[in-house]
């Protein structure tokens, strides 16, 4: 059945259900409106009677509103009270239609690490009276004439809140999201229109700057209000002292969107936030008319993202420094996907860059430097000085011709974080060496990972840009071939580290025998239990099997085992030797088996794969007695190899090997002596 016709199949056993109980006037049409535009497979989840008890809950809820305002309620459905339960915390919000209301809780939601299991956003027209009541039942746009208000309902489950008091935060965390993006809706033009107003006293009355930097920052401004931003707070500052005693003051009620409240501050010096910052202090100071650069607090509406800061030079008539007009918001998509050659700001910087890396400009080295600055991550173009962009760009450049793991790190010259890009080779990526690279990179220069973005480019390389956050303190200057070494031993794979080891205890030749034969050979619960130096000695051992018939075996004790303990692996071609064939062996020569563990290994030989079993066994002796290891161990194998070859036979007399050092030789001597002894009646029994 299709999605859409199994949605019509469950919103009319809804409507079904509804029609049994008690009418509310325009039920149905709410219903309908509430429901028609779900995804079936989420409505399944939910039994038929809690579907209709939810709508008429909704509709309920939806009843009285104040203008104006958003009405939220967070709740964990009980029947009694809402006539319906579940194992979900539902989260109910109606507002007035605007932007930017269902991405920004569910940013909020996500962020605070609630896991989300159904949503619903439908449209409503709404009639209301007076105080706010319904004199009409919400509909669907489509049904409703067009001057009809609008309205958004979002209804959310998550995984259920035991808590009440986690209910009652998370209903304060939303009715603060959700003022944010009034005040944002209801500024947007104000805020634009502050822009525009910087613009042309640009144009009217140009700063004391070059003319090429004044034509491009105004073309920048200019571009932004081309729904290339969005605008999440403006406010000016007057600027107060001299350069090294400088200040900035809000100017009173210049506020806008999430700005207009004057204890907002979006700068941050060590862990207090701020007016005035080192950086936004050093551009005063500086003939650059803007500056461009990261805040230090996440947006609340639209993206929960470190927003965007553009700072804007404000000047008298004589051209001297007044101020600063502060934006903060998010640029929108079009600008992280549209070529640096159509933004300004951006364009001059790339321009210059090329400019310095001294290739020809229809050359494919120039092509391809510039083909990477496309591909940077927009943010880090944004920032970055053009000097550590070419020498990034012209590394990244190098990696086409042998690609490898590299790190670029820039840091923030006002100590706020560390940028780092690290490229590494597509088949040694996963989720393990993301986190422990970022565990790196947070060491080294005293932070935390506030963000990284994985990105995957044609070719075999992987990219992930960290931001590693600092609160205080100056970054500090790791050695940076040090940190790249350590991250790159992160990078390599148990193989990797294998075929090192190999190459160190083998002359060439030999190297490449062993490596042909067994890199990607053991088995990822193997490569779980034994490093690679270990692997090395396995190697040994699986390399005699060819000589020695299918079977081989190694008695060993790790360092810091207990004296009565010891470990044996039993190294056999083609099937796994099952435990009865095992373990009967060891009991008979006063050894207790305490756990063991299989392994296969797949060795690649000239013309076929041969598969290996290892068996590694745990042993302690029965008596608890200590064994010199050194002494035993040849008598131990060659007395196992003796009974698994039939050439001994498997009884209590072996025990004789352990206890009294004997080789397997002299306790078959002493077992034929026994019997011997038997048949002319001695009255001793056998061991």
């Amino acid at each position: 059945m299709r999605a859409h016709q199994q949605l019509d199949r469950l919103v009319k056993s809804v409507l079904s259900h509804q029609s049994k109980s008690k009418k509310d006037k325009g039920l149905a049409d709410f219903t309908k409106s509430l429901l028609g535009l779900a995804v079936a497979h989420d409505l399944a989840t939910y039994a038929v009677a809690d579907l209709a008890a939810m709508a008429r809950s909704a509709l309920s809820f939806a009843t009285e509103r104040v203008a104006g305002r958003p009405k939220i309620r967070v709740y964990t459905p009980d029947q009694k009270r809402h006539g319906w339960t579940a194992d979900v915390t539902a989260i109910e919000i109606i507002n007035d239609d605007m932007p930017f209301l269902v991405d920004s809780v569910l940013s909020l939601l996500n962020e605070l690490g609630h896991e989300i299991v159904f949503a619903l956003h439908p449209i409503f027209a709404v009639n209301r009276g007076s105080g706010g009541k319904l004199t009409s039942a919400p509909v669907g746009v489509s049904d409703a004439a067009p001057a009809t208000p609008r309205e958004s309902f979002i209804l959310i489950h998550i995984q259920q809140l035991h808590q009440e008091r986690d209910v009652k935060a998370l209903e304060k965390e939303i009715e603060r999201t959700m003022k944010d993006v009034r005040t944002v809706v209801l500024d947007w033009r104000q805020m634009q229109g502050r822009l525009n107003d910087a613009v042309a006293d640009y144009q009217t009355n140009p700063p004391p700057v070059a003319v090429d930097e004044l034509a491009e920052s105004i073309q920048f401004l200019q571009w932004l209000l081309d729904n290339h931003f969005t605008f999440l707070g403006i406010r000016e500052y007057r600027f107060e002292g001299d350069a090294a005693t400088s200040d900035l003051s809000a100017v009173q009620k210049s506020g806008l969107g999430i700005l207009r409240d004057p204890s907002v501050q979006v700068l941050r010096r060590g862990r207090e936030l701020v007016s005035i910052s080192p950086e936004v202090r050093e551009f005063l100071m500086q003939p650059a008319p803007l500056i461009i650069t990261k805040a230090n607090v996440r947006a609340t509406v639209h993206r929960r993202v470190h927003m965007d800061y553009i700072g804007i030079k404000q000047f008298n008539k004589k051209g001297a420094l007044t101020g600063e007009l502060r934006i903060v918001g998010l640029f929108t998509s079009v600008a992280y996907t549209r070529s640096t050659r159509a933004i300004p700001m951006l364009r001059r910087k790339v321009a210059r860059m090329l400019e310095r890396s001294g290739y020809s400009p229809e050359g494919h080295s120039a092509k391809a430097l510039m083909n990477i600055v496309e591909q940077f991550p927009r943010d880090e173009l944004i920032q970055i000085d053009e000097e550590t962009l070419l020498e990034t760009a012209t590394g990244i450049l190098q990696l086409e011709e042998r690609p490898r793991t590299r790190v670029f790190v820039r840091k923030d010259k006002f100590d706020r974080f560390v940028s780092a890009l690290v490229y590494i080779p597509r088949d040694r990526f996963n989720t393990g060496v993301r986190t422990s690279v970022g565990e790196a990179l947070a060491q080294a220069y005293e932070g935390r990972v506030s963000a990284f973005y994985p990105a995957f480019p044609e070719g075999s390389l992987v990219r992930v840009h960290y931001i590693i956050g600092r609160y205080e303190g100056e970054t500090p200057s790791p050695d940076h071939d040090k940190l790249e070494a350590e991250i790159v031993e992160i990078v390599k794979t148990w193989d990797d580290r294998l075929a090192e080891t190999i190459a160190a205890h083998h002359d060439a030749n030999n190297a490449n025998y062993y490596l042909t034969r067994y890199v990607n050979a053991f088995s990822a619960a193997y490569q779980e239990t034994f490093e690679p130096h270990e692997a090395l000695a396995d190697i040994d051992h699986i390399s005699l099997l060819a000589d020695r018939g299918d079977l081989e075996i190694d008695f060993y004790r790790p360092d810091g085992d207990a004296e009565h303990t010891l470990r044996l692996k039993i190294y056999h071609l083609g099937e796994p030797i099952p435990l009865s064939d095992r373990l009967p062996i060891l009991e008979n020569m006063g050894l207790r088996a305490i756990d063991e563990r299989s392994y296969e290994a797949e060795v690649q030989g000239k013309d076929e794969t041969s598969i290996v079993w290892i068996h590694d066994i745990a042993l302690e002796t029965a008596d608890a007695t200590a064994v010199s290891l050194q002494n035993a161990k040849s008598h131990l194998e060659s007395c196992f190899i003796a009974v698994w070859w039939g050439r001994a036979e498997n009884d209590s007399y072996n025990s004789l090997v352990l206890k009294e050092s004997l080789n397997w030789r002299d306790v078959s001597a002493l077992r034929t002596y026994s019997k011997y002894l038997r048949q002319t009646g001695i009255p001793f029994s056998a061991i």
